[in-house]
């Protein structure tokens, strides 16, 4: 059944009212905060914190890797990921704009992960807001706040803001695809669907192995299409499913997995956290050389 409005409370004793009737007592309560205040106040909030002494790290080998393979020409570029590294050829040409711009300095290279960050932190709030208007829970707006200032909280967000990677980018596109598959399930648009596959074909495209947020995306999928026994509305039933997706690959502490599960969030933020482990940064500027004299 295709919705057309979002349903802000669809409680048992709304089932047979419907989206439409949930949508009109939401604007008869008259709420207050802009559409548009959630998503700023937490991209906002990304961007103090993790701007934070963005250029105090030096730039560790990874880094440095990015520059090697974004300073070339385009068409060399191209030959490195014929030839020699497939995964990161997109991000490369981005960061060959970037470095064209703007130079090599740490702020100049992290500058694109950071405004990545931030803006997934503004979709997970979104994300956070439509689930909660979708399954009932009071203060919408509070909820999606809270998921925006979970995913700050989360270590992992402040260090890929903070890296000259792919993974912020990557991050953004995941988030991106999940709010775009709540949407296509729930209106069965093909404009939402096509908007889905871009956003996780760019996602697999910045990193290859999250694209197994797609299983659990289907997993969201087969659950929504299991009859309710509480309500038979599409969008009710695609939050609750995508709120209770256990298994996306997310390095964020159990902890916060936990308390963002309890709100159901879980699949945002297992979308919000796909990036691989690494091994611990090795500073290749000055704070390094210092190090070896010491070490001597």
């Amino acid at each position: 059944m295709r919705m057309r409005h979002l349903a802000t409370d669809p409680g048992v004793g709304h089932d047979q009212a419907g989206p439409e009737a949930a949508g009109q007592q939401e604007r008869a309560g008259g709420s207050r905060v802009p559409g548009w205040l959630v998503p700023a106040v937490t991209a906002v909030a990304e961007l103090v914190v993790g701007g934070y002494r963005i250029a105090g790290p030096s730039l560790w080998r990874d880094e440095a890797a990015t520059i090697s393979g974004s300073q070339r020409p385009a068409g060399a570029i191209w030959a490195l990921v014929r030839n020699q590294d497939a995964v990161h050829g997109l991000y490369y040409l981005l960061m060959h704009v970037v470095i064209a711009a703007g130079g090599t300095s740490e702020t100049m290279l992290r500058l694109p992960s950071l405004v990545a960050m931030s803006a997934a932190v503004a979709v997970t709030a979104v994300l956070g807001r439509r689930l909660a208007r979708s399954t009932g829970l009071p203060r919408p707006e509070l909820v999606g706040l809270l998921a925006g200032a979970l995913l700050i909280a989360v270590p992992l967000t402040t260090r890929y803001a903070q890296e000259a990677r792919p993974y912020a980018l990557t991050t953004l596109f995941a988030v991106l695809a999940t709010y775009l598959l709540l949407r296509g399930a729930a209106s069965g648009r093909r404009s939402w669907w096509a908007g889905y596959a871009a956003a996780l074909a760019l996602t697999g495209l910045f990193n290859l192995f999250a694209v197994l947020l797609a299983a659990a995306h289907g997993v969201s999928l087969v659950a929504a299409a299991r009859p309710s026994a509480r309500s038979r509305d599409a969008e009710y039933r695609a939050a609750r499913a995508a709120g209770a997706v256990p298994g996306a690959p997310a390095q964020a502490g159990s902890a916060a997995r936990t308390a963002i599960a309890r709100s159901g969030w879980a699949s945002a933020h297992a979308a919000a956290t796909a990036a691989p482990i690494e091994t611990p940064p090795t500073p290749i500027g000055p704070s390094r050389a210092a190090s070896s004299r010491a070490d001597r």
